[in-house]
């Protein structure tokens, strides 16, 4: 329905006296369209109807004011007049919503408790409440309001809108889905109700239903730009990649929009859909002129430019953290002289995450260091779970707490040292560290990059994840650990024999190239010469993860077009961490990818001695596989240029003594090597919080540091 429509609408309802309805019909105007002027003013004067005698007509003023842009004026108005007429509810509530747009909370609350007192059972001043108290990031408070309001006024949709966005915020998805359907039923000509209702629905793995609401919209609004590119969403999490790109075309030719280009690369990549190839790095590098505050997250995988990736960053930590005047000052040395760090995160379960940092808390030296454990993910019984709780002191489940509760709850635990885990990965909670949890914040181990944000005064990363040459991509100073910036853990079960080969549907003789990376990872660049090598490697196989049959499917006839038998590109199921540990003895060598690395897959086959050869880029997450090898003592499985990548990879397939002689150092330094030396990581990046507490104390400004490097642990048992 049109503006004009609506406002005729509200009118009617005006003239014949039912002022509930012509509220609702104007409050749904201003929910999506909040600066239309003359709603501001119909919504005014409406009130100003329920006031006394002349109090109307100065309300019809004080509205014109505001509407023309002039709220202080307004205010002042609005105060002149609540002298005449200091029993004026409406009045009262005006004010407090000027007071509000004047940024004045303070005064706002005042008003909004002086209308409550004059007329208990209005519902407007409670909302305008909740607003003072959601400001504040008092959300708890903020819904309380809300809820008096709405047992007063069920029919108020602007509350039952409010309400569900806020138990949103609190993870009470099914108390918000409840007030989704109370707004989108008082609200029928109003779309937002309904694509916040199918995205919380997408939130609980209800895909179907969430589709079938936006779909709906889709029907109803067909020329709006958000529910296909919801709808895409949606499909891209029920994991039906060919629907998702359908709903992100649809939405780009509605309105050309970077967030539904950066879905179709994104999704035509986890399929190895590479038509659009020729033209992606041109895509990539428009990126952000017209939406800037894109998630990066996706972006890491396709440019390794580590200056674009910063400008990404940085852009899109003004939108998900905005800036806060907080300053921390540095906390006192403790009683007990111990330095307190929190580790936040959602991946406290049965994650990849926690594959590598199990050790990490049992190794803490517990006479310096008090652990807190900060988790908003989902809570399973996992062993990687329990084996964390058993080796922190304090565990704190923080799901259903606001951003700000949390870092206020952080400081009210007295943490020093403030790590993020997530960075841009999915359901991270940055905007935690925008009002300072701890004085000192770092970022570690989950995002392979930059957070561009001011907010962080640290990364930790090694040297040659981010050598000096790249040192610009990083807005944080860097702490360079001495090793590598990856820590693993080195009790974890150490892998058993493979099974014969054809339970992995691999022949028995022929030398076995695998890539155990996500299929996102791989580009033609790397195919092409992984083709080359299986035609000049006779009897030779790709053996490639299994993610899903449109990339099976893509992968043979792009293999085909490179005339390479499909047959002999062999895709492994996902299975349980200690068969796919034990099945890389199958192979013979393991292709990295370039512009995103294998991490956490890289240290797996490590620890397994199946021989890794990398190509490192310029930006962090291309420089990881490096690391992990130069840490492992095999600096000579890295290739400086893609012909050396293609010659190396050859070579060693026609040195089986040689490919042999590698995967016996590795298996035999595993004890030893620094790698896998949990205890040395540990004590590494100790040193490093004792660095930055001890400079935070000081009153000194974060600056690059290079953690010195401790001796090898002597008592580990691997």
């Amino acid at each position: 329905m049109s503006i004009e429509r609506q406002l005729i609408k509200a009118r009617s309802f005006a003239r014949s006296g039912d002022t509930g309805a012509a509220r609702k019909a104007l409050g749904a105007i201003l929910n999506d369209h909040p600066a239309n002027r003359r709603a501001q003013q119909a919504l005014a004067q409406l009130t100003a109807g329920t006031a006394p005698g002349a109090a109307a007509a100065g309300l019809a003023r004080i509205a014109s004011l505001s509407a023309e842009g002039n709220p202080a004026a307004a205010f002042a108005m609005a105060r002149d007049l609540a002298k005449r007429f200091p029993k004026s509810a409406p009045l009262w509530t005006v004010m407090g919503y000027l007071a509000l747009k004047l940024s004045d909370a303070d005064t706002a609350h005042s008003c909004f408790m002086t209308a409550l007192s004059l007329d208990p059972q209005a519902a407007d001043p409670l909302i305008g409440l909740a607003k003072v108290h959601e400001d504040r990031d008092q959300i708890r408070h903020a819904i309380a309001c809300l809820e008096l309001a709405v047992d007063k006024d069920p029919a108020h949709a602007q509350a039952q809108w409010r309400l569900a966005t806020l138990y949103a915020r609190i993870e009470c998805p099914d108390v918000a889905l409840v007030h989704y359907r109370h707004a989108i039923a008082l609200l029928p000509d109003q779309p937002q109700p309904s694509e916040s209702c199918a995205m919380m629905l997408k939130k609980l793995g209800r895909f179907d239903e969430s589709m079938a609401m936006l779909t709906a919209a889709m029907d109803r609004w067909p020329d709006r730009f958000q529910p296909p590119f919801l709808a895409g969403i949606v499909s891209e999490a029920a994991r039906n990649i060919p629907a998702a790109l359908s709903w992100f075309e649809r939405a780009d030719r509605i309105r050309p929009n970077d967030r539904a280009v950066l879905g179709m690369i994104k999704n035509r990549a986890q399929i190895a859909d590479w038509r659009e190839w020729p033209r992606q790095a041109d895509l990539v590098a428009r990126l952000g002129q017209r939406d800037p505050d894109l998630n990066p997250g996706p972006i890491i995988s396709l440019t390794d430019d580590p200056m674009v990736q910063r400008a990404h960053a940085e852009r899109a930590s003004g939108t998900l953290m905005p800036p806060t005047a907080r300053a921390l000052a540095a906390r006192p040395v403790a009683a007990d002289g111990r330095l307190r760090i929190g580790y936040f995160s959602s991946d406290f379960e049965k994650h990849a995450t926690m594959v590598l940092m199990a050790g990490l808390f049992e190794h803490h030296d517990r006479s310096r260091f008090e652990i807190f454990a900060y988790s908003y993910g989902k809570e399973d019984d996992s062993p990687s779970r329990r084996r964390l709780v058993a080796a922190v002191e304090h565990f704190c489940d923080i799901r259903k707490m606001t951003d700000a509760d949390i870092a206020a709850r952080a400081r009210r635990d007295g943490i020093d040292i403030a790590i993020d885990l997530k960075g841009y990965t999915a359901d991270n909670r940055m905007a935690i560290f925008a009002d300072r949890a701890a004085p000192v914040q770092m970022s570690w181990l989950g995002w392979p990059g930059t957070l561009g944000s001011d907010a962080f005064d640290y990364a930790i990363v090694d040297g040659v994840t981010v050598p000096d040459r790249f040192r610009a991509g990083f807005s944080e100073s860097v702490i360079r650990m001495p090793d590598s910036y990856q820590i693993n853990d080195d009790a974890r079960p150490l892998p058993g024999p493979a099974l014969p080969r054809a339970e992995y549907g691999l022949p028995p003789n022929g030398f076995v190239f695998c890539c155990f990376n996500a299929i996102y990872k791989i580009s033609p660049r790397e195919f092409d010469i992984w083709m080359r090598l299986l035609d000049k490697v006779e009897g030779s196989v790709l053996w490639l993860l299994k993610d899903n049959p449109w990339a099976e499917t893509h992968l043979r006839a792009e293999a085909g077009r490179r005339g390479v038998d499909a047959d002999r590109l062999v895709f492994a199921a996902k299975a349980p961490l200690h068969d796919h540990l034990r099945r890389h003895a199958a192979a013979d060598l393991f292709l990295d990818t370039f512009i995103y690395n294998a991490h956490t897959t890289c240290s797996d086959a490590l620890w397994a001695g199946l021989p890794v050869l990398t190509m490192p880029g310029r930006h962090f997450a291309s420089r990881v596989a490096a690391s992990l090898l130069c840490a492992a003592g095999q600096p000579g499985l890295i290739a400086a240029e893609e012909a050396a990548y293609e010659r190396m990879a050859l070579t060693l397939a026609r040195s089986l003594d040689r490919l042999a002689a590698i995967r016996r150092q590795l298996i035999a330094d595993r004890p030893v090597s620094a790698l896998f030396d949990t205890r040395r990581f540990v004590r590494h990046l100790e040193t490093a919080f004792e660095i930055t507490a001890e400079r935070s104390r000081a009153g000194l400004a974060p600056v690059d540091l290079d953690v010195p490097a401790a001796a090898r642990s002597a008592d580990r048992a691997v």
